[in-house]
Formats: C-alpha cells, structure tokens, sequence
C-alpha cells in the first residue's frame, strides 16, 4: 500500500469516529432541554423565572461561577425579545 492509500485510509477511519461522536452528542440544546425539565436539583437551576433561569455551572472556570439562561432558544443575543 502506498503512502496515499495509507492516509486515505486514515482520513476514512478519522471520519468514521467523527460521524461516530456525532452520532451520540445530545440531539438539542442543553438550555432548551433544562427549560422544559423540571428537574432542579439535577441540572443544578438555583431559580426560575418567567423568561429566565439561574443555574450553578457542572465545571465551573472559577468558585461561585453562575449561569443566567434564557428559556427561548435563540441564536444570537440581540434575537431575543424586550420582554
């Protein structure tokens, strides 16, 4: 086998661990599926409020790291309504 062959074969094989990955990420949001759950205690949401929730994050970057979310999903910020 050539070295072409070896690395189309490699890019075939990287390939198939990609779609493989992707295949078992979570299939929505994590925000969206938080707001719909009412699961508190699990998913860490500290207080709900009619368009927003506030939640400890799993792996936080620094201690008494919070999360304020938004119960709609939208792609960008400025998306959201002044509600």
């Amino acid at each position: 086998m050539n070295a072409e062959a070896r690395i189309r074969e490699g890019l075939t094989g990287l390939q198939r661990t990609v779609e493989a990955a992707a295949s078992e990420a979570p299939k929505t949001c994590l925000f969206c599926r938080v707001a719909k759950s009412r699961s508190d205690r699990r998913d860490l949401v500290l207080a709900r409020r009619p368009h927003a929730m506030l939640m400890l994050n799993r792996y936080p970057y620094a201690s008494a790291h919070l999360m304020v979310a938004v119960n709609r999903h939208a792609a960008r910020f400025l998306d959201l309504e002044r509600d």
